[in-house]
């Protein structure tokens, strides 16, 4: 029996590990995303790390004035098949090899259903799980900042969107 290149197992291994997104919505019953449970990829999903309650209290007589956000973009889906496609055609190297381990025989099909669901919600859209992260970080900054969204809501101002063109 043949056995797959090192060279192959080397960069199926690198591809494994940076190229396909978490599995955004698992949550593990815990209602906090858990994003590289299972999961093939680096883009991890974003949860904040404290709890609001911890924060910094503002000091004494601060009148919040100004809020930003930079942010980047929630959670999406790839935005192509590319990688799970060259993922793909490594493991079917390594089936035909007959080299797959059982862990290695259910990649393929996770990878084949990963594929399937970023198809269904778009290649480059946000999941709902991105879009969810965004309106949280907006009901976040409007809890920490009540007199902001107080004053914003009573004195109409315009509000300025800079997208970074990407």
């Amino acid at each position: 029996m043949n056995r797959v290149t090192p060279a192959l197992a080397t960069a199926l291994g690198a591809l494994v590990l940076t190229a396909l997104p978490a599995h955004a919505a698992d949550t593990g019953g815990s209602g906090t995303h858990l994003a590289h449970r299972d999961s093939y990829g680096t883009k991890a999903t974003y949860a904040p790390e404290q709890s609001a309650r911890s924060y910094q209290r503002p000091p004494a007589g601060f009148t919040p004035v100004f809020t930003e956000n930079v942010s980047r973009h929630g959670s999406r889906s790839a935005t192509d098949s590319e990688d799970g496609d060259l993922i793909l055609a490594l493991w079917e190297k390594a089936e035909a090899a007959g080299q797959l381990t059982g862990k290695g025989a259910e990649f393929g099909p996770r990878v084949r259903a990963l594929q399937a669901a970023m198809a269904k919600v778009g290649y480059g859209n946000l999941s709902g799980l991105g879009k969810e992260e965004i309106q949280d970080t907006a009901a976040r900054t409007a809890a920490r900042l009540p007199s902001l969204r107080e004053a914003m809501s009573s004195q109409p101002r315009p509000a300025a969107s800079s997208p970074s063109g990407t």
